[in-house]
Parts: structure tokens; C-alpha cells; sequence
């Protein structure tokens, strides 16, 4: 969706694109509710990104929440399995979420259709024009190679 976004607001059909971002912001606002309550985290700091690690433009968003719960026995670590388990839950959420809200944008409005859903959730968006996809040639660097991810007390 991405390279859709970027190319139809480069095109000058910012009414076509805004749908798409609006799609994202909704997901991650709903998933971030749901995510919250099913793991006991206090509301997380959404931190928004317009390109990917290999500068391109990706539009991609952070969640991102403390590790400490609060009970009637003061702070306590939130249960790391159950982080997982939800967050794995949640993504794929998301994913659905995006796809319904644009499922009219994609396949009447642009002509265009879903390939097969990943274990995630996430779809590609199929029929894009060649040069839609040029905007996202080179892959994005895994985030466990990206400094500002890493704890800095954990080896490398």
C-alpha cells in the first residue's frame, strides 16, 4: 500500500491516497486500544514513519509501550508470553483491518487486487503498474541491524 500511496500522491491524486492513510492511522489506533487491554500495558507512545531503514517510502508505525503493569502490588514485569502471543494476534489485525477499509479503494476505484494473505496478515496489493513498484526497489534492513532498535546493553 505504500507504493501505491506515494505514487498516487506523487501523481497528484492525494484524494485517492488519503483513504490509504487514513486506513493506517485507524488500524493502528484500534489494534493499539485492543493490544493494550489484552496484555494490562498503559496506552503506548505511536511513533509514525514515512520511509523504511533503506529510505524509501514505506509507511510504517511504532507501538511503543512499557514493560511494567501497574496492580494492587505496585508495578509489575508484563508477562513476556503473552506479549508475544497478542502482538502476533494484533499484526495480524491490523493487516485485516487495512484490507477491509480499502478493499473498495483497491479493487472497483483502481482495478486492482489482494494476493493471498501472509502468515501475518499483510497482503500485497496486486496489478500495480511496473513503475509503481520502482518506488521500493531495495529491501528494507531487518530491524535487529538497525541501531535505534537495540538495547544497548544487548551484544550484537
Amino acid at each position: 500500500m505504500s507504493a501505491l500511496d506515494w505514487f498516487l500522491t506523487n501523481a497528484g491524486e492525494e484524494e485517492l491516497a488519503e483513504p490509504i492513510h487514513q486506513a493506517h492511522e485507524d488500524a493502528v489506533l484500534g489494534v493499539s486500544v485492543e493490544f493494550t487491554c489484552a496484555v494490562g500495558a498503559e496506552s503506548p507512545t505511536v511513533v509514525g514513519h514515512g520511509y523504511d531503514s533503506a529510505g524509501q517510502p514505506w509507511s510504517h508505525g511504532h507501538l511503543v509501550y512499557g514493560a511494567l503493569v501497574a496492580t494492587n502490588h505496585g508495578f509489575q514485569p508484563l508477562d513476556p508470553i503473552r506479549v508475544v502471543d497478542q502482538a502476533e494476534w494484533h499484526i495480524f489485525g491490523y493487516h485485516l483491518l487495512v484490507r477491509r477499509a480499502l478493499t473498495e479503494l483497491v479493487g472497483a476505484e483502481l482495478g486492482l487486487g489482494w494476493a493471498a494473505p501472509a502468515p501475518d496478515g499483510s497482503c500485497e496489493v496486486t496489478g500495480l503498474p511496473a513503475r509503481v513498484l520502482t518506488e521500493i526497489q531495495q529491501p528494507c534492513r531487518p530491524l535487529s541491524e538497525i541501531g535505534a532498535c537495540w538495547d544497548s546493553r544487548e551484544p550484537r
